[in-house]
C-alpha cells in the first residue's frame, strides 16, 4: 500500500497563458514494497521508490497562445536533494504541424545496466500533409556517446473510424561493429473495436 502526497497548482489566464506545477513523495504504509524486491530485471533498483519514503518529484511548465509550450521536471535525493533525473522539453504545436526537443538527463543505476550517467536529446516532427494523412520522426542523440543512436520515420493515417500507421526505426548497438539494428513495424486501430500489430520485426 502505496500513498502519494502532494501539491498541485494549475492556472488558466484571460491572456491566454497556462501554467502547471505539482511536488510530492510516495510513502510506502504497508506491505510488500514491490520496488524493494530483487528481481531478474531489477526495476526498483534506485528508482527511488525502494525505500519507505520516495525521493522527490517536482515540475513545471506553461503555455502561450501561440501554440509554445515549455516545462520541466526533476527527481531529488530525499535525504541529499541531489539531483537523480532532469527532464526539459520545449513543444511547438500548429494545425498541421508539431515538434518537440526534450533534453534528459539520469543518473547511473547500476544494478539496471545503466553503468554510468546518461544525456540525451530527443527530437520528433509530425506533419500533417492532408487531413488524414501524417508523416512523422524522430531522432535520439546520446551526449555521452556522441552518436544518435535511435532515430524513427514513419507515416499513419487517421479518421473517425480508423488509425493505421508505420514506422521504420533503428537502434545503434555499440556492441555491434558493422551494423545497427533495425525495425519494421506497423499499427492498425480500429477505433470502436480495438488494436491490431500488423508487423514488428527485427534485423541486424
Amino acid at each position: 500500500t502505496r500513498a502519494n502526497v502532494g501539491m498541485r497548482y494549475t492556472g488558466s489566464f484571460d491572456n491566454g497563458i497556462g501554467v502547471r506545477a505539482v511536488i510530492g513523495q510516495s510513502y510506502h504504509l504497508a506491505g510488500l514494497n514491490s520496488y524493494a524486491t530483487q528481481d531478474l530485471l531489477a526495476v526498483g533498483s534506485d528508482s527511488g521508490l525502494e525505500t519507505d519514503v520516495s525521493d522527490y518529484v517536482a515540475s513545471a511548465g506553461f503555455e502561450l497562445p501561440i501554440g509554445l509550450s515549455l516545462s520541466a521536471g526533476v527527481r531529488l535525493d530525499e535525504e541529499t536533494l541531489d539531483i537523480r533525473r532532469t527532464d526539459v522539453n520545449a513543444t511547438y504545436a500548429q494545425d498541421r504541424f508539431e515538434t518537440s526537443l526534450t533534453f534528459t538527463q539520469v543518473d547511473a543505476r547500476p544494478a539496471y545496466s545503466f553503468i554510468n550517467d546518461n544525456q540525451t536529446v530527443t527530437s520528433s516532427t509530425t506533419v500533417k500533409v492532408t487531413e488524414n494523412w501524417s508523416v512523422f520522426g524522430s531522432v535520439n542523440y546520446d551526449i555521452d556517446a556522441d552518436k544518435f543512436n535511435r532515430r524513427s520515420v514513419g507515416i499513419s493515417y487517421a479518421d473517425e473510424c480508423t488509425v493505421f500507421s508505420i514506422a521504420y526505426s533503428d537502434k545503434y548497438d555499440p556492441n555491434a561493429e558493422t551494423a545497427n539494428d533495425w525495425t519494421i513495424g506497423g499499427k492498425l486501430v480500429f477505433r470502436t473495436l480495438g488494436e491490431i500489430n500488423l508487423s514488428d520485426t527485427s534485423f541486424q
